[in-house]
């Protein structure tokens, strides 16, 4: 479902990969011959994509080529849709785009591997986890309840119109229909989608828009 979004909101080619076996340059030169020759963008979605996209941009030949700094599927799924893909002037362009990267905030929620301090809060085995910027918003036994509350405390800085919620194969649907119910009911005029991924590191990522 994930690359059906990517695709419906302005991408031409998504690149499936995982984790452990990220898109290596030689990826990119595949995928970049797949394209209209002209101006590409490349939108990663971690630090190990942007490195593999910048080498590949150097090693391309038959097209402009730009990387823009995203670090996250919500970052890119966010932008797709604000692009103004008739602008041919991408010193405007560019400018634009990463407006509304900076104006996107992310929670990334994962389970806890081992026993651990993260940001002076203690994390159980097993717990699950939600970050912010590498600070800790929640944590807890229950994926739902860690959700609300990550959810509630980000809201509560600032009233986001639009939330994201990327969520993994495991994530059940009652936690799913959870996520929508909590922000209807606390947030009332508030968009909310839940999108099920195939990540399997985090359980759930939301965006914040």
């Amino acid at each position: 479902e994930m690359e059906k979004r990517f695709l419906e909101v302005g991408a031409d080619y998504v690149m499936v990969a995982s984790y452990q076996q990220p898109p290596t340059a030689s990826d990119f030169i595949e995928a970049f011959n797949q394209s209209v020759p002209g101006v590409i963008l490349v939108f990663p979605n971690n630090k190990n994509t942007e490195l593999a996209a910048l080498q590949a941009q150097r090693m391309c030949e038959n097209a402009q080529v730009f990387v823009i700094k995203s670090r996250s599927d919500a970052e890119c799924y966010a932008a797709l849709p604000m692009i103004d893909f008739t602008c041919e002037n991408m010193e405007e362009l560019l400018p634009q785009i990463e407006e509304v990267i900076d104006n996107v905030t992310v929670v990334t929620m994962t389970q806890a591997s081992k026993n651990a301090c993260i940001d002076n809060v203690a994390v159980q085995c097993g717990d699950f986890v939600a970050t912010i910027d590498k600070r800790v918003l929640a944590s807890g036994t229950s994926l739902d309840a860690v959700a609300g509350q990550a959810i509630g405390k980000v809201m509560d800085e600032n009233e986001f119109e639009v939330v994201t919620a990327f969520v993994n194969p495991s994530v059940s649907d009652g936690i799913k229909d959870g996520i929508t119910r909590f922000v209807a009911d606390n947030f009332r005029y508030t968009e909310v989608t839940v999108i099920d991924t195939d990540d399997v590191f985090y359980q759930i990522i939301l965006s914040f828009e």
